[in-house]
């Protein structure tokens, strides 16, 4: 055989070796990563196991893999929809809400300032009554018409509710004839004013406050912004709910386990307290009326009450934090 004929025999079987082992890695490389995302989903199930046992998936988070960072959560009753708000991983872009209607799909509405530039707050906590919207803000709750807020294109910020001073909202609910809007506590990057650190009847070493405050049509923007009640609270507090007569706080942060803390109100110790400007019921959430905590999966958000379910939104599966896609963070989920 000429010698050029044999030397190409030998590279043509160092090119098929190669390529044999190329492909032998390459599968094991996509079994393994396979392998590891079945481990993760399951175990994800197995460490929350009570909560997954009650849970039902109901739709995609939206907008998990465009910038979005999901943070508020509300639900429209008369229109069927529930609104999501969150702010932009991307640096300047405005925070926005989606509009999740009952089949699962979803609309976007951009937020801007009075001004037509970009709103780019944190945008913790949505609530609405009548034709507002109301969004935490820096120094209260921000305002915005619920028709734009529903619009698909942008929703202009019309005034602010203010807060008492030094109070910082995260997250906010209506109930009833009443707007609450809560504060959140984390030593070190999230401080809370020192008239909101007490420690409580039982000895709870509580740190944030939540505000009542009156709803009003005859008031600028629906609400009397003069707080009637407030309740202590612990830190950590994401969003809060109401469900069968309990207070349910929705508390996280980072890669940490959630908590679902339910408290008796009916059993709350109170007393009448002059906190900052305002004297008020102020209501103690502490150990001694605590009936449950739930173990969640990490970084839930604000929570939703409807139908003997709570509708709870993860920012883990954000462009942000990523490691939710992995896992269930891509999904809102409702527990029983």
């Amino acid at each position: 055989m000429p010698e050029n004929s044999t030397q190409d025999t030998q590279k043509k079987n160092k090119k098929g070796r190669g390529l044999v082992i190329f492909l032998k890695i390459f599968t094991c490389t996509v079994l393994g990563i396979i392998a590891f995302l079945i481990s993760v989903r399951i175990g994800e199930k197995l460490a929350f196991a009570p909560f997954y046992n009650s849970a039902e998936r109901e739709f995609a988070t939206p907008g998990v893999n465009s910038g979005f960072v999901g943070q508020g959560l509300d639900y429209v009753e008369e229109k069927g929809v529930f609104l999501a708000c969150g702010y932009s991983s991307k640096k300047g872009e405005a925070s926005m809400v989606y509009v999740i209607g009952a089949d699962g799909k979803a609309y976007k509405t951009d937020l801007k300032k009075s001004d037509g530039s970009n709103y780019t707050a944190h945008t913790g906590g949505i609530a609405h009554s009548g034709k507002y919207c109301y969004i935490t803000g820096d120094d209260g709750c921000d305002v915005f018409l619920l028709d734009e807020i529903l619009s698909g294109s942008q929703a202009k910020e019309m005034g602010v509710i203010t807060s008492p001073k030094g109070h910082d909202p995260a997250f906010a609910v209506i109930q009833g004839d009443m707007l609450y809007e809560g504060s959140f506590y984390r030593a070190g990057n999230y401080e809370t004013p020192q008239n909101e650190r007490i420690t409580t009847p039982c000895g709870d070493n509580n740190t944030a406050m939540i505000y009542a405050y009156k709803l009003d049509e005859n008031s600028p923007f629906g609400v009397n912004n003069t707080p009637v009640a407030a309740y202590s609270t612990t830190g950590l507090v994401q969003g809060m709910t109401f469900a069968g007569g309990e207070m349910v706080l929705s508390t996280s942060y980072g890669v940490a386990p959630s908590h679902l803390k339910y408290y008796d109100l009916s059993a709350a110790q109170k007393e009448r307290k002059t906190i900052g400007d305002n004297t008020l019921d102020l209501y103690y959430l502490d150990g001694s009326c605590q009936t449950r905590d739930v173990t969640a999966p990490p970084m839930t958000e604000e929570i939703v009450y409807r139908n003997g379910r709570i509708y709870i939104m993860c920012e883990s599966a954000s462009n942000k934090y990523i490691f939710g896609k992995l896992m269930s963070g891509r999904y809102i989920y409702s527990f029983a």
